[in-house]
């Protein structure tokens, strides 16, 4: 897994695209993926119908163990662990709720043992109006005082007002990062040998922001946390109301939604789409919410 998906030079990793083609081919063929003795070669890969360009991609990874091994002994003395989608150590519920959209790799510094801790999610707009901002630092301080690992994107405004009162109680918390975790472990080396903190990187450790990479860590906010909650959001468009409509859709995680405002555009669109609205005082009992919601 690491020899196909991690980034090892200038050579592009295989995509998960071709990962998912690779896997119904094996189970169409009846063959077991995770045999320890099966041999990948170009006759083996051919079989499988694949093309000669990506049968000579999918060897040359393949052939870059010392690469690799490099790599990682790079990783491991900056404090950096590599969990592939097949580790024990990786996310179950990112695994079981997101299936093959899972990231395959997941570049991670901090206590990792938090992926088996119950996870309340939060996100929200970057620019906060006051409502926005106390739910946010509310959600947070209440993750903390009822057991909960907090679970954001590490962004300005409702991510950081909501890590602010996690930590300000002494919780933990897992951020999904859309930039440098490099970056990230030096501004946070406290937090991080404190324990109380992980952060995730899913497309490599030096990365750095990017639209994109910000859209596609969204879904891992959603999945990963029991419930998630919505601090604030414009109406149609961001990072913020794309994630939701995502999460409505696919069913990752309930949503509840700040009613601090109940008449902003943003809110009423969500509660449209099937948020459920909640106060800033509802927060002081969370596993209440999560259990009317699998209940429901």
């Amino acid at each position: 897994m690491l020899l196909l998906f991690a980034e090892l030079g200038v050579e592009k990793p295989l995509t998960v695209h071709t990962y998912r083609g690779l896997r119904r081919m094996l189970e169409a063929l009846g063959q077991d993926r995770r045999d320890p003795d099966g041999q990948v070669d170009a006759s083996a890969l051919r079989r499988l119908g694949l093309r000669d360009a990506q049968i000579d991609l999918i060897l040359s990874r393949l052939s870059r163990e010392g690469e690799l091994e490099d790599h990682l002994t790079v990783l491991d003395r900056m404090g950096i662990t590599v969990l592939t989608r097949i580790s024990p150590e990786y996310p179950a519920r990112l695994r079981r709720t997101l299936g093959d959209s899972a990231p395959m790799l997941l570049y991670c510094a901090g206590n990792t043992t938090l992926f088996g801790t119950r996870c309340v999610s939060l996100v929200g707009s970057r620019e906060l109006r006051p409502s926005g901002r106390a739910f946010a630092r509310e959600a947070g301080r209440q993750a903390a005082l009822q057991g909960f690992t907090y679970v954001s994107g590490g962004a300005s405004g409702a991510d950081s007002a909501g890590f602010d009162g996690t930590w300000r109680e002494g919780g933990t918390a897992i951020l999904f990062l859309p930039d440098s975790l490099e970056t990230r472990m030096v501004r946070m080396g406290h937090a991080l040998r404190s324990q109380s903190l992980l952060l995730v990187s899913e497309q490599g450790h030096d990365l750095a922001f990017s639209a994109a990479r910000a859209h596609s860590r969204n879904r891992l906010i959603h999945a990963m946390g029991e419930m998630t909650l919505v601090a604030q959001s414009d109406y149609g468009s961001g990072g913020t109301w794309q994630g939701t409509a995502e999460n409505l859709k696919n069913g990752w995680s309930p949503v509840f939604v700040n009613n601090g405002e109940p008449e902003d555009r943003g809110t009423r669109g969500l509660v449209e789409r099937g948020c459920t609205p909640i106060s800033q005082e509802e927060l002081r009992d969370l596993p209440t919410l999560i259990e009317h919601t699998v209940r429901d």
